[in-house]
């Protein structure tokens, strides 16, 4: 089984610059062979912890506050360990495991964001599911409605998304 890379705010801050890093030296396809996705640990304590309960959720504060210790936040391995302590704390599923590429998923549906086809949120979600704007051209080219309607509801979509792109793949093919 490939493993899945927990990170305290990885979604927004590791990632980015890991993803850098693989691209500037041609390995982001073979990185994302060996992985199976991610999981932000930040999101987990939101779910699980209020802010006027917790204070913040920042992972040294979390630290802290559940397992009594204090520790070097600038500390890779420091972290790392103090991370996986903190697992114990949360509860996460299937769910909550994205694709490690999730953020060029997303920037694929610019173009619809920017002619107001689709919220930021629901290409968050869409880029969660695994699906970029070429997944979906290529169901609408396969089989016009019928085949975008059988992945978007597939992936737990509503007609309205299903609408949102059929109308837009009809305009730019005129």
């Amino acid at each position: 089984m490939k493993p899945i890379l927990f990170g305290h705010n990885i979604a927004s801050f590791d990632i980015p610059i890991l993803m850098n890093k693989l691209r500037q030296h041609s390995l982001l396809s073979e990185f994302m062979l060996h992985i199976y996705g991610c999981i932000d640990t930040i999101k987990l304590a939101r779910r699980k912890f209020k802010t006027k309960d917790i204070g913040n959720h920042k992972q040294q504060t979390l630290v802290t506050k559940l397992l009594g210790v204090e520790y070097d936040a600038h500390n890779a391995c420091a972290d790392v360990t103090s991370l996986f302590q903190l697992l114990e704390h949360f509860e996460y599923s299937e769910k909550d495991v994205f694709p490690f590429n999730s953020a060029l998923l997303t920037d694929s549906y610019i173009p619809l964001i920017r002619a107001s086809r689709i919220t930021k949120l629901t290409a968050r979600r869409l880029a969660h599911s695994g699906l970029c704007l070429k997944h979906l051209q290529l169901a609408f080219n396969r089989d016009s409605e019928n085949g975008l309607k059988s992945i978007l509801l597939e992936h737990g979509f509503n007609a309205k998304t299903v609408t949102s792109f059929t109308k837009y793949f009809t305009c730019t093919e005129e």
